[in-house]
């Protein structure tokens, strides 16, 4: 009988955050609106369009993928991005980057300043 009503609330709570995810969408921005108000943007899921550099494909001691780069406004700011997975991106390439922005993330003994951790480039 718990195992029931658990999978019913896991289950509650995933509609729940579908639904509010598409109720809320990304917040379109500029990479320099977001460099300028660093606060306002922490913690949001914001979407922004750059020229991706630095890019570097990486796996964890952990065995897992993912791929780090910066992307370059029209202004000349940048922005790191964060994404699990080896993606598809070529140095010079334009793209747009939908994720959370963090102005300070911490993992471990590890602190990353202006990064979008992505779950979408396009």
């Amino acid at each position: 009988m718990r195992q029931c009503f658990l999978k019913i609330l896991w289950v509650t709570v995933l509609v729940l955050v579908l639904l509010v995810s598409s109720v809320y969408p990304a917040i379109e921005a500029t990479i320099g609106d977001i460099l300028q108000n660093k606060d306002r943007y922490d913690g949001e899921e914001v979407s922004v369009s750059g020229t991706v550099s630095k890019l570097k494909f990486k796996t964890s001691k952990s065995g897992n993928d993912y791929t780090t780069f910066s992307l370059i406004g029209d202004s000349g700011g940048s922005i790191n991005v964060f994404i699990w997975g080896q993606s598809k991106l070529k140095a010079g390439q334009k793209a747009k980057v939908t994720g959370i922005y963090r102005k300070v993330k911490k993992v471990g003994r590890y602190t990353f300043y202006n990064e979008i951790e992505a779950v979408e480039i396009k």
